[in-house]
């Protein structure tokens, strides 16, 4: 299975069982996070150098190595928004509390996962939690009325639907989501 077809399996997690695409018809995606981030997929992309620069040449000057050749600012961007949405996912199991060593395995092949992207020069963050500010270049709110919420003391980034993704510390995605405010006095 290549980068891609993981990725499309990744993604097809998000969805209920019932509407599901199985590519290889494995059902343990577990699986395919370690297939994902094994040694055994080190042939089919370049690794970066020891000491985290990479080679080649984008179409940004940048430089980046990945499957096709190169890492642009489209795929960085998809990949770190199908990562953050199985994040989430990841964290609605956990609270479901069905099956915690899967989503402890799972955990374990992210934070394996996240110093690999960041050794291409791929970071994404999520900023729920953080405080907003009309100001901030790295998060677009979503249109509607920010929601009250008792207990605020500042504007504060209530959910994340997408992450802000920087490639080579170039933000090439700004965050989007919704924005919660203290009750007005």
């Amino acid at each position: 299975m290549n980068l891609e077809e993981m990725i499309t399996q990744c993604r097809q997690w998000l969805f209920p069982r019932e509407f599901r695409i199985e590519l290889d018809g494995s059902d343990a995606w577990t699986e395919l996070l370690a297939a994902l981030m094994s040694e055994e997929n080190a042939g089919t992309a370049e690794q970066p150098p020891a000491n985290g620069k990479t080679g080649g040449k984008t179409d940004e000057g940048q430089g980046a190595s990945s499957p096709s050749g190169r890492i642009d600012a489209s795929f960085a961007t998809q990949l770190s928004n199908g990562l953050h949405r199985l994040k989430r996912s990841v964290t609605r199991v956990e609270k479901s509390g069905s099956n915690p060593r899967e989503v402890e395995n799972i955990k374990r092949a992210f934070e394996r996962a996240d110093p690999l992207l960041e050794a291409y020069g791929i970071r994404y963050l999520d900023l729920t939690g953080q405080r907003y500010d009309p100001g901030r270049e790295d998060f677009d709110p979503l249109p509607g009325r920010p929601e009250e919420v008792a207990g605020l003391v500042h504007p504060t980034i209530s959910l994340c639907e997408c992450p802000a993704v920087y490639l080579h510390e170039k933000l090439v995605q700004q965050a989007r989501g919704t924005v919660a405010v203290p009750p007005a006095k």
